[in-house]
């Protein structure tokens, strides 16, 4: 049939056709014109029809799902992909569950995680398990940081002081990541106040975790948080570092988001704990090898005198006290070549402090250099030791109390 003119209803030799509604043709815009009246109530009748048509549509296509939700089939997607490996089909008809668990003890709490001593109902050996609720990830922006930790505890996998992966597990609230459990207590219950005062086990403990750490960032990890809160240690010194929540992987390039202060800004290198941050770190210019060698620096200072070498009553003071790079060493506790050495690997700059094989050989210079007469042995020392501590609390107490107007 052809088509006909809306206004003359002649037979159409050129279409044009109404472009609002695209529904009616005119053989001239003359026709169209005289039309419009007739036509205008229909053509706006039509327009209203389709944008309903076309929201609906849209809206069908584009509707938000919940953030938990996506992230839910985000993890059941990955996990998946990782059921479809050989060896983890192989591991499937083995895997532990939720139930399989009972918790005995609350051991630790992170800023979005709690963590748990928990015991296999089967076997009745004790195992570490983070508890981390789905929301709470999403409500602070930190999905991805779970992911992350577990590829980096995946990547440290059979190296010995390290925390070990054994598996994660998912319900509809939490996620769930098993590891072994770290024998001992934090190293921090050992140090604090007044540090260890053998010398030669300070150096044996600061020993193995220049090993741990050397082997770790072989694989390409850099912890980001090394402190003696995340370190284990036995009844035999044996150490464990734990806690990789802040790690990231420099090889492969997976890292988490970081810290955030406002909806605009991520602070990608602004991690770890400020009396062990490196510069960079709280300038959040880089977290890098060399801010794990800082945090080392602080560590060893820490085993000898019993706390960091940056000690205020703020954050903000620590961090001006760190970027000012003034380091208080007592003369009855530190010998002049551990000075030395510590100051090494606090440098301000990080391009100028060794790496971790450097690190290795300057200490065992240092060690060679123990003697039995440079150790803090007999009680006149002791006593040296604990007058530099109370120097310590009383300049911290004035400091505060200037800071107060009578």
């Amino acid at each position: 049939m052809e088509a006909l003119c809306e206004e003359c209803k002649n037979v159409l030799e050129k279409k044009l056709k109404c472009s609002a509604c695209e529904s009616c043709y005119y053989c001239s815009q003359d026709c169209q014109r005289k039309n419009w009246r007739v036509h205008k109530f229909d053509c706006e009748s039509l327009q209203l029809k389709n944008k309903k048509k076309a929201d609906l549509e849209n809206k069908a296509l584009n509707t938000e799902k919940d953030p938990t939700s996506k992230f839910e089939e985000f993890l059941k997607e990955q996990e998946r992909i990782e059921m479809l490996k050989p060896e983890n089909m192989r591991r499937a008809a083995q895997a532990k569950r939720i139930k399989d668990f009972e918790p005995i003890e609350e051991i630790g709490k992170g800023n979005f995680t709690t963590i748990y001593r928990v015991k296999e109902l089967s076997s009745n050996k004790e195992y570490c398990m983070k508890v981390a609720e789905k929301a709470l990830l999403v409500k602070k922006n930190k999905e991805k940081d779970m992911i992350v930790e577990k590829h980096c505890l995946m990547k440290i996998q059979g190296i010995e002081g390290t925390a070990q992966f054994i598996e994660t597990m998912q319900d509809d609230l939490n996620l769930y990541l098993l590891m072994s459990l770290a024998p001992g207590v934090e190293l921090w219950n050992k140090i604090r106040c007044f540090g260890i005062q053998d010398r030669e086990v300070v150096y044996d403990i600061f020993e193995q975790l220049l090993v741990i750490v050397q082997k770790i960032q072989k694989v390409g990890i850099v912890h980001r948080d090394l402190k003696p809160e995340n370190i284990m240690i036995d009844e035999n010194n044996r150490i464990t570092i734990v806690d990789f929540g802040s790690a990231k992987d420099v090889i492969e390039k997976v890292a988490s988001k970081g810290n955030s202060s406002t909806r605009r800004n991520f602070f990608a290198h602004f991690m770890g704990t400020p009396s062990y941050m490196a510069p960079e770190c709280i300038h959040n210019k880089a977290s890098e090898f060399p801010s794990d060698i800082y945090s080392l620096g602080c560590i060893f200072y820490n085993l000898i005198v019993g706390f960091p070498p940056f000690v205020n009553g703020s954050d903000y003071l620590i961090f001006k006290d760190v970027l000012e790079g003034k380091v208080r060493f007592y003369k009855h506790l530190f010998r002049e070549t551990e000075v030395q050495f510590i100051k090494s690997l606090i440098e301000l700059e990080s391009e100028k402090r060794p790496d971790i094989e450097e690190v290795i050989i300057l200490f065992e210079k240092l060690r060679s250099e123990l003697t039995e007469t440079s150790l803090i042995t007999n009680y006149s020392e002791i006593s040296k030791t604990l007058e530099c501590s109370r120097q310590r609390c009383e300049e911290a107490k004035e400091s505060i109390s200037s800071k107060f107007i009578d």
